[in-house]
């Protein structure tokens, strides 16, 4: 976990002595996000795209002590439009400068939060993940790295060729933008950026979560709004801890465990509890393969550690209790004692069932279906463990030998 933070006026005239130490607050209390380096990016010579960069292989809390850095806070107050900051924690290469954000290839300059599986086909020489995007962004653009980037990512990058600060995210790492009468304030944490403004008697307007999929761009030729611009990103997979009973050519199929906003979640009920009043929750656990007909569900196809959870009353909960094959739409998040929750509204029973391009149930009648192997297999299934089970598994189990 690494942490980004930025300040945009909307001035032309450079930041104003609020907004200078509203970043400089933003930096320090961001270490709490990542202590192993700091570093930062702004513009000098109002209004152009002449880009310098600052940084440590140590926390922010020294950083903006250094003289370094409060010559850099003058440059800001007379002379620029943005600045970008970002606090590391190490995950992929060394703690030291060169493996410090922000990284900088041509006329990219860019800071990641997040962590890439692999990064060699962006860039192979680079000293670290997030190096290989900036890298990658430098020589093919930004549109066909979105593509390839295979891990989490949220990032803020300026282009001095297009003269633009740019900022996208996908589902794993968040980031927000906290619009202000005079600026924007860009952050991991919207709470602590609300929390920054108000300290700095910055009017808060409003605050919103920059959406996946989407680029938005802030153009030095007037920096009080922003676009946006629909990308397109790797898809996102989780790899299955056994095999997958659906799949898609030669790609096994899982459910994400990660979901946003208005998503929705096909889940089963899993208990009911009485709350204050009259409100009852209704306990859940998310379907592993969302592609499974009920008829092949077994209690260890849900998954444990994220649930989901539906608030109402009794008389409208009672008619999901037991429930296999229930649908509902994400309408928050909640994080405690290390379970991931999704709250959810407008629950109901799966109408019609999309099972895809394999479907054991409806191509092969004929054949029976394995819940142990999960193959198909021609004969009568045999019980074993509470499991309708083929002959191979039905003989090893009898066997001892599982």
């Amino acid at each position: 976990m690494c942490g980004l933070v930025s300040v945009i006026t909307k001035g032309k005239n450079g930041f104003s002595q609020k907004e200078v130490e509203a970043f400089s607050q933003l930096l320090y209390i961001d270490q709490v996000r990542g202590r192993d380096g700091t570093g930062i990016i702004y513009n000098v010579k109002k209004n152009k795209a002449h880009v310098r960069t600052l940084k440590a292989a140590y926390k922010s809390s020294i950083f903006v002590e250094t003289k370094e850095y409060k010559e850099a806070e003058r440059t800001l107050f007379n002379e620029s439009n943005f600045v970008i900051g970002h606090n590391r924690a190490a995950t992929k290469g060394k703690i030291n400068v060169d493996c410090t954000h922000p990284f900088r290839e041509d006329h990219i300059t860019l800071v990641h939060n997040g962590t890439l599986y692999e990064h060699n086909s962006l860039d192979k020489d680079a000293v670290n993940d997030s190096h290989a995007i900036c890298s990658s962004m430098a020589k093919i653009g930004y549109k066909e790295t979105l593509k390839k980037i295979d891990g989490a990512f949220a990032l803020i990058w300026f282009d001095t060729k297009e003269r633009s600060l740019f900022l996208c995210r996908n589902i794993q790492r968040p980031l927000s933008i906290v619009e202000c009468t005079t600026c924007f304030i860009i952050a991991s944490e919207p709470n602590m950026a609300q929390f920054v403004a108000n300290r700095n008697s910055l009017k808060v307007i409003k605050t919103i979560e920059v959406e996946p999929k989407k680029v938005f761009k802030f153009n030095l030729e007037d920096m009080t709004k922003w676009e946006e611009e629909a990308v397109e990103y790797r898809p996102f997979y989780i790899a299955p801890t056994h095999t997958a009973p659906t799949y898609e050519g030669d790609k096994y199929l899982v459910n994400k465990k990660e979901y946003k906003y208005g998503d929705t979640i096909r889940f089963k009920a899993a208990g009911l509890t009485k709350g204050k009043g009259d409100v009852y929750t209704l306990d859940g656990l998310i379907n592993k393969w969302p592609n499974v007909s009920p008829a092949y569900l077994t209690n260890t196809d849900f998954e444990e550690q994220v649930r989901v959870k539906v608030y109402g009353t009794h008389k409208y909960l009672q008619n999901f209790v037991n429930k296999r094959d229930l649908v509902g739409e994400v309408t928050a998040i909640v994080i405690k004692d290390g379970v991931q929750s999704y709250i959810l509204k407008n629950i109901k029973e799966k109408e019609l069932f999309n099972i895809g391009s394999w479907n054991p149930l409806l191509e092969h009648k004929e054949h029976n279906w394995c819940e142990s192997c999960y193959s198909l297999f021609s004969g009568k299934a045999t019980i074993v463990d509470g499991m309708e089970c083929c002959p191979k598994c039905t003989s090893i189990a009898s066997a001892g030998c599982c």
